[in-house]
């Protein structure tokens, strides 16, 4: 029985490595695909829900514990900034789940559309897309003690509301504010 069961492992295994990219059956590679690597998928794709899931937990129930509405400090700012990017980094990683996997040779299963699929490749940048909360919330909290928003009120809640719409949209802020860096020091 052990003969069969290896006899069976490097059938398939030559099979998923020895095909050329432009040649490749769709029913071996997703038999290859689904063998292999989902197990493994799923379970990383669990380990990133998870933290992320008690992340958003533990941020929200310290702001809600911590409510001082005199005066905002800095640790308001950067939880509020860790909560919106963990929640945006959630929802972008159960988006790519619910649209299939992908291996790390780039195979899609269950079929190439829609482009992003759950990879492990995304997996560190899942978990370490509340550090750039901390980003947004310190930019918000000093952009708010500039002059250019003197006219704007330095209140808890303020404070807190944009530190969390700033977390949820950092990787487009990060994006864009490539552009003009870029344009001062010039591109590569």
């Amino acid at each position: 029985m052990e003969n069969i069961d290896l006899e069976v492992l490097t059938k398939v295994l030559s099979d998923y490595f020895n095909l050329t990219k432009a040649n490749k059956s769709k029913s071996v590679q997703n038999r290859c695909f689904y063998r292999f690597h989902h197990k493994y998928l799923v379970l990383w794709s669990w380990v990133v829900f998870s933290f992320l899931s008690c992340v958003i937990f533990l941020t929200a129930s310290l702001l809600a514990l911590n409510d001082n509405s005199e005066f905002p400090s800095i640790w308001h700012s950067v939880l509020a900034g860790v909560l919106g990017s963990s929640c945006s980094a959630l929802m972008s990683a159960l988006e790519r789940r619910a649209n299939g996997w992908e291996d790390k040779f780039g195979n899609k299963y269950p079929d190439d559309v829609p482009k992003d699929k759950f990879n492990l490749g995304m997996i560190s940048f899942f978990l370490f897309r509340p550090v750039f909360g901390i980003f947004a919330g310190v930019l918000i909290y000093f952009g708010f003690q500039t002059k250019y928003f003197h006219n704007i009120s330095f209140e808890y809640t303020d404070v807190v509301f944009w530190s969390l719409l700033c977390g949820l949209f950092v990787k487009t802020l990060i994006d864009k504010m490539k552009n003009p860096f870029e344009s001062l020091i010039g591109s590569k």
